[in-house]
């Protein structure tokens, strides 16, 4: 869905809290602009960048406004989008995300974000099966993975836990460089 469940918006801020030297982060997936809002609010000096790939969203009255992202949200689908965009990227957050993507997809865009930023990347998922179709004809929120305890041992072993509770999985992915 195009907005942050209220548990992320807190444990998102503060493990960004926690964390040294993060001064450039970037969003996948801003749907309507929540998180990035959440961020903005709690560190106003935090450089945000975004991409989304449903541009009516950026466009819907449902949208933060004012904009909590620096230099506008690239309209773009992770999967096409050019590295060279994110430069100098210290954290990647990915919430709610990857389960849009086939699992080889998803894991490939993850390790590509790991090597993309300096600090590693946030994700989350649903655990388990969690079927959803598309929502106000974006097809791209329809869930195309399933993601588990095992699904993430399995693909990403050196991944942090770091929230989630028996429907979600948050964990941090350090850089890939690290890993």
């Amino acid at each position: 869905m195009p907005w942050s469940n209220d548990m992320n918006k807190v444990w998102v801020p503060d493990f960004v809290a926690a964390q040294t030297g993060i001064q450039r982060v970037l969003e996948v997936g801003v749907g309507f602009g929540d998180m990035g809002k959440s961020l903005r609010d709690r560190f106003p000096e935090l450089h945000l960048r975004g991409i989304e790939v449903w541009e009516p969203y950026l466009r819907d009255p449902r949208f933060v406004r004012p904009s909590p992202y620096d230099e506008g949200i690239r309209v773009a689908d992770v999967r096409e989008a050019e590295d060279g965009w994110w430069d100098e990227i210290d954290l990647t957050i990915w919430i709610d995300g990857p389960e849009h993507l086939e699992l080889g997809e998803a894991q490939e865009q993850l390790h590509r974000l790991r090597r993309l930023s300096r600090i590693g990347v946030l994700v989350s998922t649903p655990l388990g099966l969690l079927p959803q179709d598309a929502f106000e004809s974006n097809e791209f929120e329809r869930h195309c993975s399933t993601w588990t305890h095992d699904t993430w041992r399995c693909l990403f072993p050196d991944a942090l836990r770091v929230d989630g509770d028996h429907q979600t999985e948050c964990r941090w992915l350090p850089p890939e460089s690290q890993a």
